[in-house]
């Protein structure tokens, strides 16, 4: 399963774009939207919905380091990352890696993807496609 990470700020303009590659690529997408329920417990639910994935995928924005939920859900992953558990794929949206701030830096020391309103999202989709299936048949 791929855990999708984000501000919830974006997900009018590059999250639903993902999804949707992501989805009609046939592949299994935790999303927030889709998993929760008014009342439920959020920090559960993300945290086994992390644990039981083997990706993530992280839309970093301006508006990322300010979502408290993003930066809690972040966390998690890092920690799976950081024991080899959780292959993570970040992109930065309207965003320049060089410029991540210090606590978010490991995202920058891995292989990622910039985008913008103008690059659109298919080719990074199928970056992450093309691993997953590497990965299915090793």
């Amino acid at each position: 399963m791929f855990f999708l990470c984000f501000s919830g700020r974006d997900r009018m303009t590059i999250v639903r774009a993902i999804l949707y590659h992501l989805e009609k690529f046939g592949l299994d997408v935790w999303y927030d939207n889709h998993e929760y329920i008014l009342g439920d417990n959020k920090k559960g639910n993300y945290t086994s919905a992390i644990q039981q994935s083997r990706y993530a995928i992280v839309i970093f924005s301006k508006a990322f380091p300010a979502s408290l939920g993003a930066v809690e859900e972040l966390e998690v992953i890092e920690e799976r990352y950081n024991a080899g558990l959780l292959h993570v794929f970040p992109i930065f949206y309207e965003f320049s890696a060089s410029t991540v701030p210090r606590e978010f830096k490991w995202l920058s020391d891995m292989i990622y993807n910039e985008l913008d309103e103008s690059t659109g999202s298919l080719l990074t989709c199928n970056q992450i496609v093309c691993k997953y299936f590497i990965d299915l048949i090793e």
